[in-house]
């Protein structure tokens, strides 16, 4: 699925996506994944991602094209927010009801542009751990130690005064 080039005459239906040296036909799952994409108004920028990540799969193209369609809703509802943002402010320093209502737009924009960026880091750690194979692997172990009459106990390493390391207790 990796290799994606698209002819700029035209749309959807001249994008060919590679699956061999041979460049075959795409499938019609392509043609589906790449009319959303388009539809989503992110082509571009699904084809640069896809091929920025140098897909494998068909998984790895469709997240690819999703973390670009978050981040190109993260970044028009940041321009969103900046734009409700100079409606929100008053030359005059007063505020009126169509100055807060503006000032609720730019916050409601800003949110949902976080979400996406948050959408789109997510996208980006899951890549990594369908790459990484797998999950990381911590094992804790807690040792209950007993000390009666004073005593101490002391657990790893100790450098005592000759250089020398003792391990245990004392």
């Amino acid at each position: 699925m990796g290799n994606m080039t698209k002819n700029k005459s035209s749309c959807v239906d001249v994008v060919t996506v590679g699956q061999s040296a041979a460049n075959s036909a795409p499938t019609q799952a392509d043609t589906a994944r790449l009319a959303l994409v388009n539809d989503a108004q992110a082509t571009d920028l699904a084809l640069d991602a896809d091929a920025a990540i140098h897909a494998r799969n068909s998984l790895e193209t469709m997240l690819a094209h999703q973390m670009a369609t978050a981040h190109r809703l993260a970044m028009k509802f940041a321009q969103a927010a900046d734009e409700w943002l100079l409606k929100a402010s008053a030359p005059d320093g007063t505020f009126n009801r169509v100055h807060v209502m503006a000032m609720e737009q730019a916050q409601r924009s800003a949110h949902v542009s976080g979400r996406m960026m948050r959408a789109f880091d997510d996208g980006l750690l899951t890549l990594a751990r369908v790459r990484g194979g797998g999950e990381q692997k911590v094992t804790v172990v807690h040792q209950h130690v007993q000390v009666a009459g004073g005593q101490v106990a002391v657990a790893g390493s100790i450098q005592t005064g000759t250089g020398s390391t003792t391990k245990g207790a004392p």
